[in-house]
């Protein structure tokens, strides 16, 4: 159901600015702008009266570990779901979330996945009603890049959502 002020549309590079001063994260925004230029993924920007409250970044990228890139090969991750503390229990997440899932299967992926820490409840309750799904592996607890175990508040599994056809 659209809630009444919220728009959510892909980043543009021109509005750099107004994501900085929202959210922070000058060089991440840019980055994810760039990515996008180049059809590597879709940053979505949620909007309520013309102001950033929200974004999700979509990927196309292979995933960093290893695991993730054999067991789910080609299927998009979703990164980076962010609402603002004073917007949030809106529907704002749900909106982000349900643009990217559509962006996903409009390009015609049937599938996407997403990492969400343990300890990380009302995240995971969000991605539970939307109806993702533990994968049949357990967490995810060393680092990709080090091999190096995790913090336990860093530990996360992985979830994904088969796309219904339309």
């Amino acid at each position: 159901m659209p809630t009444p002020g919220l728009d959510v549309l892909p980043a543009t590079i021109d509005d750099l600015d107004a994501y900085e001063a929202a959210f922070g994260q000058r060089e991440y925004f840019a980055e994810r702008c760039t990515r996008q230029k180049n059809d590597r993924g879709v940053l979505l920007i949620a909007r309520f009266d013309g102001r950033p409250v929200g974004d999700v970044y979509l990927s196309f990228d292979k995933a960093d570990e290893m695991e993730v890139r054999e067991a789910l090969p080609g299927v998009p991750l979703i990164f980076h779901l962010e609402v603002l503390p004073a917007h949030r229990r809106r529907g704002y997440g749900t909106a982000l979330m349900t643009r990217a899932e559509r962006v996903a299967r409009d390009l015609g992926h049937r599938r996407v996945a997403l990492g969400v820490q343990v300890a990380n409840i009302a995240a995971r309750r969000l991605y539970d009603t939307l109806a993702y799904r533990e994968w049949n592996r357990p967490p995810i607890a060393l680092d990709h890049r080090t091999g190096e175990r995790l913090p336990d508040h860093e530990v996360y599994t992985i979830l994904t959502k088969d796309l219904p056809l339309i």
